[in-house]
């Protein structure tokens, strides 16, 4: 067995998840893309150094790449033939406003992740037209905002395989709370969680779900304790018995979501994950892994189509009203008066073709906030 995993986009989460990935298993060969090759080099070297200290020797090489050239992307990936692409490219980290003054930050806040699609979907609808564009068929995981930008990539067949973090960052404290509260420990409570973004962001800094919709089920030792809990009393116990530091190493809940579901892929593993967009669905779902296909795990005595139905009822919550069969964006009014305020930035209706120009747009109006705000 001998696996290539193409990377695209080595910034803190990528590199978080890189040096996760070397010090588990070889399985071939690691190829790291973007822009920066010197950076990529020294990501690289850092890799392949700290990695051998512990008695691990992957294969890592670097190459050029910009996800804006279509048709470079497309050569690259035919000639690289990967097995898997893990993409984290975006116009905007979710992290860029967080570096804002703390008024104008929670001010900001308010709007939610749903309109900031655009920086997260322009890149990422690039990178799979130039997966079409070879004519190879790498398992493709995104990190941009998987939940929103999974389900309008289907509309056009373009959808990833997958995405990661979002419903699986705020497991490991909910299946902690939940020993707490029934006295056992972490590793004997097991949890299924299907629910959108706005709640795996609200939960940890909140202590609630805001009233979000979702659907989670608890086992202990294979007995349902579901009836047994409260929710959102766990929710409460995430945002103060668990709660995590900030800034890039918080980013490790993420990076080690990566690396549960791009591990089992490269060593043709079976495995059970959360996950959010499996097949271009939107939201987050417990998701099976087997023969190379991510397949939702649908809790007894429910039906797939209502939990997409829980996820689009709390998409809403997260800024974004609907999507719809082409594809075009139908954002929230009140969310978007808010980017409206303070950006003077308005998108009501966003079809894919204007999503470059809508993200260009975008960029520019925080870049004039930020300047602002920090003056």
């Amino acid at each position: 067995m001998s696996k290539t995993l193409l990377m695209i986009g080595v910034g803190d989460l990528a590199g978080l998840v890189l040096n996760l990935l070397v010090q588990g298993k070889e399985f071939g060969k690691i190829i790291l893309a973007g822009r920066d090759l010197a950076e990529m080099n020294r990501r690289k070297n850092l890799a392949l150094l700290f990695s051998a200290q512990l008695g691990r020797y992957h294969r890592i090489e670097c190459v050029q790449m910009d996800l804006q050239n279509v048709e470079q992307s497309a050569h690259w990936i035919r000639d690289l033939k990967p097995d898997v692409i893990f993409n984290t490219a975006t116009l905007q980290s979710w992290r860029i406003i967080t570096q804002l003054p703390t008024a104008a930050f929670k001010a900001l806040d308010e709007a939610q992740f749903g309109p900031w699609l655009p920086m997260h979907l322009s890149l990422m609808h690039k990178l799979m037209k130039a997966v079409d564009l070879s004519g190879q068929k790498p398992f493709v995981v995104n990190a941009a905002f998987p939940d929103a930008v999974g389900p309008v990539l289907k509309s056009v067949g373009m959808a990833p395989q997958i995405g990661i973090g979002n419903v699986a960052n705020v497991l490991p404290a909910l299946r902690g709370a939940l020993g707490l509260m029934l006295e056992v420990p972490l590793q004997e409570v097991h949890v299924s969680l299907y629910t959108q973004h706005y709640l795996s962001h609200r939960v940890p800094a909140a202590g609630d779900s805001g009233g979000a919709p979702y659907v989670a089920r608890a086992r202990i030792n294979g007995h349902d304790v579901t009836g047994e809990v409260d929710f959102e009393d766990a929710f409460g116990l995430v945002q103060t018995k668990f709660q995590r530091t900030g800034g890039a190493f918080r980013q490790l809940i993420t990076a080690s979501s990566a690396v549960s579901v791009l591990s089992p892929v490269l060593l043709e593993q079976t495995a059970t994950v959360h996950a959010p967009a499996p097949g271009g669905l939107p939201g987050g779902y417990r998701v099976r892994l087997v023969g190379g296909e991510a397949v939702v795990d649908v809790p007894d005595g429910m039906a797939l189509d209502t939990l997409i139905q829980v996820n689009n009822d709390c998409q809403r919550f997260d800024g974004i009203d609907r999507i719809e069969a082409d594809g075009t964006v139908v954002f929230t009014e009140r969310e978007m008066q808010v980017m409206h305020r303070l950006l003077g930035y308005e998108c009501l209706r966003m079809p894919l073709s204007e999503v470059d120009a809508r993200a260009e747009e975008l960029g520019a109006k925080y870049r004039e906030f930020f300047a602002k705000a920090t003056a």
